[in-house]
């Protein structure tokens, strides 16, 4: 069974979580954050890679609606400096980030046996999925790419994209009009306070990150964006249709930029019609 953090997928959990260990008993990597082996034979993987400020427990309502659980293996990520790993420095590059999803991916590869990969990434975790694919794609055993709450990344001179740190104001405004945390969590400054340093980082990390170099993934592409997200034009998430030598898929929901949560049910679907279909073509 899948472990339920405490959390409500934003912040800080209360506790430190034990060391979990892997089928050979050594210790399973701290970026595993939340996992759902299949139940029978595995015939099918899924690597969500979460939004900015966000817990692997984000993701733990989707599975409900993923599956079938008998055949489709689940993980989540689990980044640095919140929840079960809130002791550790928060992340300070997402190429590193990147890599460490990629080493995940074969640590999942190796331990549970190979399995088509669906590599996903949610706003922030649209962009770290795409430079795991450019930095590492010839060792990722992905099969499919799919990309959410996020624009295409864009080729522009690191002057244009300079991100000064934002006040607590401001980053406390911007939270809210991304409609994310609950106000519960953004009226209580107990609770609030140490999670902010984490996703200011974070905010800061992806608005200021910048390449010349945006060569297309080898692998089909999957897009899913919502009609009212402040933070993703429908323009630029489908601007991702030139990061992909392979297919090309866009998908439009209803909802703002956390249409994860009201949306779930719309979007489990089409992530598992694309797991499906990744199958149908591997079979062929």
């Amino acid at each position: 069974m899948p472990e339920k953090s405490v959390d409500p997928g934003w912040g800080n959990a209360g506790v430190m979580a034990p060391v979990r260990r892997g089928l050979d008993g050594s210790p399973r990597s701290p970026w595993l954050g939340l996992h759902r082996p299949a139940k029978g034979p595995p015939r099918a993987r899924l690597l969500i890679i979460p939004f900015a400020g966000g817990n692997a427990s984000a993701f733990y309502p989707w599975l409900a609606h993923l599956g079938p659980a008998e055949w489709l293996e689940v993980a989540v990520v689990q980044p640095p400096g919140r929840g079960p790993r809130f002791r550790e420095p928060p992340l300070t590059s997402l190429e590193e980030y990147a890599s460490a999803v990629a080493m995940l991916a074969q640590d999942l590869e190796r331990e549970h046996g190979a399995s088509p990969l669906t590599l996903m990434g949610y706003s922030m975790g649209a962009l770290v999925a795409y430079l795991a694919l450019r930095d590492h794609g010839a060792s990722l055993p992905a099969a499919h790419l799919i990309v959410a709450a996020r624009s295409a990344p864009s080729s522009r001179s690191p002057c244009e994209r300079d991100a000064p740190a934002m006040t607590r104001e401001q980053l406390l405004a911007r939270l809210r009009r991304l409609q994310g945390p609950p106000e519960s969590l953004l009226d209580n400054p107990g609770l609030i306070e140490p999670y902010l340093a984490s996703i200011a980082s974070e905010f800061q990390l992806v608005d200021g990150w910048t390449s010349q170099f945006l060569p297309p993934v080898q692998v089909d592409l999957t897009v899913i964006a919502a009609l009212e997200d402040p933070e993703t034009p429908l323009a630029g998430a489908l601007n991702w249709e030139r990061l992909t030598e392979a297919n090309f898929l866009g998908h439009i929901v209803r909802g703002g930029h956390f249409f994860m949560n009201s949306a779930r049910e719309t979007v489990c679907t089409v992530v598992n019609d694309t797991i499906a279909h990744t199958i149908e073509g591997d079979t062929e």
